[in-house]
């Protein structure tokens, strides 16, 4: 297993975001833990040791095989600052047996009705000392009911639905932490024990999780004060729960549970409603609005709780939740200029010169901002700036000055001989494009996760003005139109003319995950399988390209270079041409986290090869060029493959480099 104290910073660098930095230059990585077991039951054990090390006087015991009647035990087991504990239905287990020994619990909650928690798991509690009672129901509805009159409804109450289980984990910490019991609705109607439940209480508030598709309009006019939190899906949702109550949450640590299976993060979210931590519920995909709202709280996030094992959460979508997603545009034909290479990462080459910035990890007072010959000779000092990301347009460089965690970092610009350096604007811009006079970029503001804007200004800081205000990623200027997924309408393609005007939807395919423009073509992963697909620039012409779910997508001349993923994790190394014909495999050994295209050779890497390997763009001459190490991102500048691997020290993202051919592996200073 990788180690998982880095992960933050290994997910960022491993798209480009900052080879050379982390956001978190002065402060210590999340810690990062993840508790599992062997299965569900031993997991459970496990969250319970973790939250609860000495005794308990309560327990809540829940079934662990079948989710309703479980929904509501959250707010049950904050009540009582009691763990929960699932019961295999017809048996009490071992496990959840042995920690009611080691808690010395004195009195159980059993949530369910007997054909849930079947009699035979109370007579065991009870042979062991234990008094039970039971809060059940006729059916679902009921159990939830009756779990709500031991609760109350001073703070409120919570409607989720009644078939799935997702929206109810994503705000049970929340409602734990707040005593709002979690009642469990179908669409339509009021089941008659939820009226009894209801009668005669004055309810202040009520929170109906998901739209009218999910809890019907004539539903909700039945209740008080009703508050709706929906999303376009079970992620959205989830992220807008937690942005609902954002002012009572603790994000200092963030827990992570599988979306597709409820007992982790129900045994979970007793152990986050103690600390009043949010879930982040994971599918076998990061969401990218669910990486958009984090980048909002990477300050506050202090340690990462991840429940359950690989089979739920893979390592790398794992770390892939933390992807900088509002700042890459490492795939962005994002400048008009020719013949520079990685403009707008970390180290960009023009000519003969490249350019990058170091520090220390200590101080950024250390920092310092070079460019060198791409031999590595001729270093020179540009400025005693951190710069973070990096862009060049003729003579001039634009950088994001990085000042600090907490500080508000600002998009400068200097002639590339280190003079004339000033601010452009206090913006830190994503998806910069150069025409003329005028730089076009967006900026997704950090402090209000809500506001993301399209902006158009001039190259000497004057003339600011939003253009659009939409989540707009992979922003790319060609021929006077600007194109983008558009976040807002389920990351759907667009184009709108760089005034903001005629906007015009291409394509209603999701290309949350990527999107690039070469030639008279759009080329795009969709979010569903992550296949490869194109469309001409005005919609037309839709083309699946491959059936891969691809990544590290490189379009070098008449042929697209990727890695094909499979349920391991592991990349193949694949070549096809632009029009998806003579698609092969060039090599079997893992290149998941970077690709990286340079004449006639490609230079990969993956967390399973070990290593950084190079082999000819036809498949032969495959090597192993580097010494053993876990490489999270590399670029092929001049004579010279620069990279980040996670075993560097204390990981205060030092930048390494070696030639082609494997040899002088060194630091940079």
């Amino acid at each position: 297993m990788l180690k998982k104290k880095f992960c933050l910073l290994v997910s960022v660098a491993a798209v480009g975001l900052s080879m050379l930095c982390t956001s978190k230059v002065n402060a210590a990585s999340p810690e990062v833990k993840r508790i599992w077991g062997a299965d569900r039951y031993e997991t459970c054990s496990k969250i319970v040791q973790e939250g609860w090390k000495s005794t308990s006087e309560y327990a809540v015991i829940v079934n662990g095989e079948n989710f309703p009647d479980a929904l509501s035990s959250s707010v049950l087991a904050k009540k009582y600052n009691a763990p929960i504990l699932l019961a295999k239905g017809s048996i009490l287990g071992d496990k959840t047996y042995n920690e009611l020994k080691r808690l010395k619990v004195q009195h159980a909650f059993i949530v369910g009705g007997t054909a849930v928690i079947t009699p035979s798991v109370e007579n065991t509690m009870k042979s062991m000392g234990i008094t039970t009672e039971r809060l059940s129901g006729q059916d679902r509805n009921g159990t939830s009911a009756a779990v709500a009159e031991k609760i109350g409804t001073d703070n409120g109450v919570i409607l989720t639905t009644d078939n799935d289980f997702t929206d109810a984990l994503s705000i049970a910490p929340i409602a734990a932490r707040y005593q709002m019991p979690i009642i469990l609705m179908p669409k339509d109607g009021i089941p008659g024990s939820v009226e009894k439940f209801m009668a005669g209480k004055n309810i202040s508030k009520t929170y109906i999780i998901g739209g009218a598709d999910v809890i019907s309009e004539d539903t909700a006019l039945k209740f008080s004060n009703v508050e709706r939190i929906d999303g376009k899906d079970k992620y959205e949702r989830n992220i807008n729960i937690i942005k609902a109550f954002g002012d009572k949450v603790n994000f200092s640590n963030v827990c992570m549970a599988y979306s597709e299976q409820f007992a982790d993060a129900l045994s979970g979210s007793a152990f986050a409603a103690q600390g009043a931590n949010p879930i982040i519920l994971m599918g076998d995909k990061s969401s990218e609005y669910t990486k958009y709202f984090l980048t909002t709280k990477e300050s506050e996030i202090k340690n990462i709780t991840v429940f359950g094992g690989t089979s739920g959460i893979k390592e790398l979508h794992e770390q892939d939740v933390f992807n900088g997603a509002s700042d890459d545009n490492s795939n962005s034909t994002s400048t008009t200029e020719v013949g520079v290479e990685n403009n707008g990462s970390a180290i960009v080459k023009q000519g003969n010169w490249v350019y990058y910035s170091v520090n220390d990890g200590k101080s950024l007072s250390t920092s310092k901002f070079y460019k060198e010959k791409s031999d590595g000779s001729d270093k020179v000092k540009l400025s005693n700036d951190f710069a973070k990301k990096i862009w060049i347009d003729g003579d001039y460089i634009y950088y994001i000055n990085y000042y600090g965690e907490n500080q508000k970092n600002c998009f400068y610009k200097m002639k590339n001989d280190g003079s004339e350096r000033s601010e452009v604007t206090n913006d830190a811009p994503v998806y910069v494009n150069f025409q003329d006079d005028c730089i076009y970029y967006a900026k997704y503001n950090k402090v209000d996760s809500d506001k993301f804007s399209i902006y158009k200004i001039k190259k000497d800081g004057t003339g600011k003005q939003a253009i659009g205000n939409e989540h707009g990623m992979y922003l790319t200027l060609k021929d006077g139109w600007l194109y983008y997924a558009n976040l807002d309408d389920g990351s759907k393609i667009y184009k709108m003319r760089t005034d903001g005007s005629d906007k015009k939807l291409l394509c209603n395919d999701s290309a949350e995950n990527y999107m690039n423009i070469i030639g008279n073509w759009i080329y795009y992963c969709d979010n569903e399988n992550n296949n490869l697909y194109r469309i001409k620039l005005d919609g037309s012409e839709k083309q699946k390209l491959n059936n891969s779910k691809s990544r590290n997508i490189n379009i070098v001349g008449n042929y697209i270079y990727y890695s094909s993923i499979d349920d391991n994790d592991n990349g193949l190394l694949c070549k096809m041409k632009l029009d998806g014909s003579e698609n092969r495999t060039l090599s079997d050994v893992d290149c998941s986290t970077a690709i990286e295209v340079q004449g006639d050779y490609i230079y990969c890497s993956g967390f399973n090869s070990n290593g950084i390997y190079k082999v000819k763009n036809d498949g032969t001459g495959y090597e192993k060029i580097s010494e053993d190490k876990y490489v999270i991102s590399l670029y092929v500048l001049g004579d010279w493959v620069y990279h980040v691997d996670l075993m560097s020290g204390n990981m205060t993202s030092k930048l390494y480099r070696m030639k082609l051919n494997g040899s002088l592996d060194q630091i940079v200073q």
